[in-house]
């Protein structure tokens, strides 16, 4: 029968209780993030277009309280110590992006669609080029690289043609992406439980000792006629 000091069992057993609650901690973390995952992917999916006027009006609000923010900083700051700052400038052209982001949201909405498309049909050319050059030094495979050319260009036209079918699309891609994140994440954090719950099944289980009195407990440097007398009424109890 093992004999343990009453301390070290309370220590332990505290230890494990607060073992145990941050594991439960983490994994109703876990648990909101991918359920926040999946809430915000599925409103991405069925409302592409509210989402993209949403973080249009969260980057004006952001750029509001910035450009508020260096007003505020020019106007309480000593002017002879930093003659040369231009918080006020920033802090103005900040408040007015802001006004016109939201006045013009559907605007800005395109306009990030229409540089991707510009992007991809400058490369689309780019390509083009390299095409021409492989027919001046006489390479036979020109025609492939002309073939991703014309399709790189082709794509680029469509998107500045379509920029808000795009803009739309992009968001549902990303709300795809999130709920599938979050539903796997969920999947994973449950198989994972479960196998935790088996392997903690097969281990050995913990007896816990008898307290006893500091009196009988054994001291390696008593004799050993006092060693025998109190193994022998640990026994008998």
């Amino acid at each position: 029968m093992g004999i343990f000091n009453r301390k070290s069992e309370r220590t332990l057993d505290e230890e494990a209780k607060r073992q145990v609650f941050l594991e439960k901690k983490v994994k109703r973390n876990v648990y909101i993030f991918s359920i926040s995952f999946v809430v915000m992917g599925l409103i991405m999916i069925l409302f592409p277009q509210f989402t993209l006027e949403t973080i249009c009006y969260l980057f004006a609000a952001v750029l509001g309280i910035l450009g508020i923010f260096n007003l505020i900083i020019y106007f309480t700051r000593d002017i002879l110590k930093d003659v040369y700052r231009y918080d006020f400038v920033s802090g103005v052209m900040m408040i007015l992006v802001a006004i016109l982001f939201i006045w013009r949201s559907q605007l800005f909405i395109n306009l990030i669609p229409i540089i991707m498309g510009v992007l991809v049909f400058g490369n689309g050319v780019t390509k083009l080029q390299r095409s021409i050059d492989l027919v001046r030094t006489g390479y036979n495979g020109w025609v492939f690289v002309l073939l991703f050319a014309l399709m790189s260009m082709a794509v680029g036209v469509f998107i500045i043609l379509q920029p808000d079918f795009i803009a739309q699309a992009v968001i549902v891609i990303i709300g795809i992406s999130l709920v599938f994140g979050g539903v796997t994440d969920i999947i994973t954090l449950i198989l994972l439980g479960r196998q935790v719950k088996e392997i903690k099944k097969r281990l050995p289980i913990d007896v816990p000792g008898e307290y006893l009195p500091e009196d009988k407990i054994v001291d390696e440097d008593r004799p050993a006629e006092d060693k025998q007398y109190l193994t022998d009424d640990v026994i008998s109890r």
